[in-house]
């Protein structure tokens, strides 16, 4: 019967662990608004960094990738492609940017997307109206489209769920592994 129990066990935690992997749909573009924007172009010429419009099609992914993440480390390791892009734009080093494995792929194929000439998604702006005097000025929040809101509520939702479910049973497991 203590084997029985044990197993039972093992299965509800496993079960639980397995439940975490709930991820939500990862967005190349924002990724490239939040962290390379700021030096970096996709078909619209140099800025402090290269542009890169068909980046994908000089450097192999796993180099594109590494070259990301430790830019820096690939430099002083003496990597030959890393070497005379940093020696090409000014020997600017560029940050070390720890994005997963998912994150880079979205970059990658965002970056894609737009050499290929597919319009860049259109960010939402909201105009602000001042009508009150600049020291009581309220914070302007910004419009998030309601199907967007709607698809972020869901999805926490559904994480709270599952964690909820997870926990139960892993709750019920030792309840039970240990009577």
């Amino acid at each position: 019967m203590e084997v029985k129990k044990v197993r039972y066990f093992l299965i509800l935690v496993a079960l639980g662990f397995s439940y975490g992997g709930y991820t939500q749909e990862v967005d190349g573009s924002g990724i490239f608004a939040t962290n390379c924007a700021a030096c970096h172009t996709i078909g619209q010429g140099q800025l402090v960094g290269p542009d890169l419009k068909g980046v994908s099609d000089k450097y192999e992914k796993p180099w594109i990738t590494r070259f990301i993440r430790e830019s820096q480390t690939m430099v002083e390791e003496g990597d030959e492609k890393a070497v005379a892009v940093f020696n090409a734009y000014s020997m600017i080093p560029m940050p070390s940017t720890p994005l997963s494995d998912e994150q880079i792929d979205a970059l990658l194929d965002h970056i894609a997307k737009v050499s290929k000439g597919e319009p860049e998604p259109e960010p939402i702006v909201v105009e602000k109206k001042v009508t009150t005097p600049a020291k009581t000025q309220e914070r302007v929040r910004p419009k998030i489209p309601d199907d967007q809101r709607a698809a972020t509520r869901k999805a926490i939702m559904t994480g709270f769920w599952i964690a909820f479910a997870a926990i139960s049973l892993m709750g019920i497991g030792i309840w039970w592994a240990t009577r």
